[in-house]
Protein backbone atom coordinates (compact mmCIF):
# COMPACT_ATOMS: atom_id res chain seq x y z
CA UNK A 1 0.00 0.00 0.00
CA UNK A 2 2.57 2.15 0.89
CA UNK A 3 4.08 1.80 -2.57
CA UNK A 4 0.94 2.90 -4.02
CA UNK A 5 0.94 5.81 -2.05
CA UNK A 6 4.57 6.83 -2.99
CA UNK A 7 3.42 6.49 -6.41
CA UNK A 8 0.40 8.67 -6.36
CA UNK A 9 2.39 11.30 -4.87
CA UNK A 10 5.03 10.62 -7.55
CA UNK A 11 2.59 10.97 -10.51
CA UNK A 12 0.71 14.34 -8.88
CA UNK A 13 4.24 15.74 -8.92
CA UNK A 14 4.66 15.01 -12.62
CA UNK A 15 1.20 17.00 -13.24
CA UNK A 16 1.87 20.01 -10.97
CA UNK A 17 5.00 20.27 -12.65
CA UNK A 18 3.57 19.81 -15.93
CA UNK A 19 1.22 22.48 -14.92
CA UNK A 20 3.79 25.06 -13.83
CA UNK A 21 5.28 24.72 -16.97
CA UNK A 22 2.26 25.62 -19.11
CA UNK A 23 1.31 28.08 -17.17
CA UNK A 24 4.87 29.99 -15.32
CA UNK A 25 3.13 32.83 -14.16
CA UNK A 26 0.29 30.99 -11.98
CA UNK A 27 0.38 31.65 -8.31
CA UNK A 28 0.03 28.70 -5.95
CA UNK A 29 -3.59 28.99 -5.60
CA UNK A 30 -4.19 28.61 -9.52
CA UNK A 31 -1.74 25.76 -9.53
CA UNK A 32 -4.06 23.90 -7.25
CA UNK A 33 -7.34 24.73 -8.33
CA UNK A 34 -5.26 23.29 -12.00
CA UNK A 35 -4.07 20.64 -10.35
CA UNK A 36 -7.30 19.69 -8.75
CA UNK A 37 -9.55 20.04 -12.58
CA UNK A 38 -7.12 17.94 -13.67
CA UNK A 39 -7.27 15.08 -10.99
CA UNK A 40 -11.21 15.10 -11.42
CA UNK A 41 -10.76 14.89 -14.92
CA UNK A 42 -8.45 11.64 -14.95
CA UNK A 43 -10.82 10.33 -12.28
CA UNK A 44 -13.80 10.83 -14.49
CA UNK A 45 -12.10 9.18 -17.24
CA UNK A 46 -11.25 5.89 -15.00
CA UNK A 47 -14.54 5.84 -13.93
CA UNK A 48 -15.73 5.85 -17.96
CA UNK A 49 -13.12 3.60 -18.54
CA UNK A 50 -14.35 1.00 -15.66
CA UNK A 51 -18.01 1.48 -16.91
CA UNK A 52 -17.52 0.07 -20.26
CA UNK A 53 -16.25 -3.36 -18.56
Amino acid sequence: MLAGLEHSELAIRVVEDGIRDQNPRADDATITRLLAERIELMRRMQDRTLAKK
